[in-house]
């Protein structure tokens, strides 16, 4: 039997706070980057709170929606991917999870949707920001392990990340980096 999940993450909210649009085109880019998202969250999550987290992402774009609603266990782990196959949106998806929810209190939901927090609210879930969640989890993370090649976590002044940390990026997205202007 699966668990109900106790955090729910809006899937394409959070990758247009980690991913570039530029970087989204071309053949399979937004397949390349729902992975790297799902990846990226679990890479944030202990490994108890995987099989009670879920990445909800809309179902315009998948090959097969109907039969997407499982994860893949090699991409992602145990956290569950779920497509809004029947719903007109991700959000409205997220909203009936919010509201089916027998322990809404337990519940955490990532989005910077207001609409959706305002749902989480109003059953006294949990909702954040995703650049607030981030945050917190990376810097939970960079205390808890450190793993050779990822970026020394800093606070980037303006919001901005460095050019070390945006090549890095650039690689975990499956990006080349980019040609460097003065030849290097």
């Amino acid at each position: 039997m699966t668990r109900e999940p106790l955090l729910i993450v809006d899937g394409y909210n959070l990758m247009h706070r980690l991913v570039p649009k530029r970087l989204l085109g071309g053949p399979g880019g937004l397949e390349r980057a729902r992975t790297n998202v799902v990846q990226r969250v679990a890479t944030l999550l202990k490994k108890e709170e995987l099989p009670l987290a879920a990445v909800v992402f809309d179902a315009a774009g998948t090959v097969d929606p109907g039969a997407a609603n499982a994860a893949d266990p090699q991409a992602t782990q145990v956290i569950r991917v779920l497509f809004a196959a029947g719903f007109p949106d991700a959000d409205s998806m997220i909203e009936e999870m919010i509201r089916k929810h027998s322990s809404p209190r337990r519940l955490t939901v990532v989005s910077s949707d207001r609409r959706l927090m305002d749902a989480a609210r109003r059953r006294g879930a949990w909702g954040i920001d995703c650049d607030e969640w981030l945050d917190r989890r990376e810097t939970e993370a960079s205390r808890n392990c450190d793993v050779a090649g990822e970026p020394e976590e800093k606070a980037h002044e303006g919001g901005l990340p460095g050019a070390d940390e945006s090549r890095y990026w650039l690689r975990e997205f499956g990006f080349d980096e980019p040609d460097q202007p003065d030849g290097r």
